[in-house]
């Protein structure tokens, strides 16, 4: 059986859609940068890394 290598599929998807979800799914956001390399998000940014986490109990805000 042969394999052949593939790039994964997949679509930019921006920051407002991502925090939607997290919000739906229970989250809030931790932290959100321009790159792996922790550099400030700002409205130029081309990517972003985000990270949201669980509350500790329903009463938290982010």
């Amino acid at each position: 059986m042969e394999r052949s290598a593939r790039a994964p599929e997949g679509r930019y998807i921006w920051p407002a859609e991502c925090d939607l979800m997290a919000r739906l799914a229970g989250l809030v956001l931790e932290q959100r940068v321009a790159d792996w390399t922790g550099a400030p998000f700002t409205s130029d940014s081309e990517s972003h890394v985000s990270v949201w986490r669980k509350p500790l109990d329903d009463h938290e805000e982010s």
